[in-house]
């Protein structure tokens, strides 16, 4: 097993965190890099659509096939905001929510309450403040590179396509519901391990 995915497990275990052990029942667990917050707000403020600077976040899947061997994928994803193109934005704070997501109009969409932060983008001080955290339904979703709602995107739609694969057996098996992970970069990586697969 990678050091990477035994220290993903380790901080799993050590936050009480459920690790999904049936065959094909996915494990999706996104990690945030720690410059998230100086991140949005320089890529709010410049209007930038550079993808090395948007697609900085990771979005790992795992689970174990029928002889129990453990079977991962890792993604270039982004759990930010990148451009202005709403009034409002909605940025999910780290935790485990189980049952978040159903797949819907082939897209991974919000069905269950989620905790946000949530402010306008006129107070560009105001990323990540811990006094706009609300709860509620946000359209949070995985989807593709292309499209723009208040989502998790895939830097290459050809991984979101793999992606929804390992989704639709995880549906066959076990219904259209999937738990979220939400972890950020310091949580995983310590003692200057290699930070990133890609």
């Amino acid at each position: 097993m990678l050091p990477f995915i035994r220290k993903l497990l380790e901080t799993l275990e050590s936050n009480n965190y459920h690790i999904y052990t049936k065959p094909f029942q996915l494990n999706i667990v996104g990690i945030r890099k720690d410059d998230a917050r100086i991140r949005t707000k320089h890529n709010m403020e410049n209007s930038l659509k550079d993808d090395d600077n948007i697609f900085c976040d990771q979005l790992v899947i795992f689970y174990y096939d029928e002889q129990e061997n453990l079977e991962f994928s890792i993604y270039e994803i982004n759990t930010v905001p990148s451009i202005k193109s709403y009034d409002q934005y909605y940025i999910v704070i780290p935790n485990q929510y189980e049952a978040l997501f159903t797949i819907k109009d082939n897209r991974l969409i919000q069905h269950k309450e989620v905790d946000v932060f949530r402010d306008t983008f006129e107070n560009n001080n105001a990323f990540f403040d811990p006094f706009s955290i609300q709860t509620g339904y946000f359209d949070i979703t995985f989807c593709e590179k292309n499209l723009d709602y208040s989502c998790h995107r895939f830097r290459y739609n050809e991984e979101f396509t793999e992606f929804l694969e390992l989704c639709l057996v995880h549906e066959s098996h076990y219904g259209n519901s999937f738990t979220y992970t939400l972890l950020e970069e310091h949580q995983v990586i310590q003692h200057n391990e290699t930070k990133y697969m890609f």
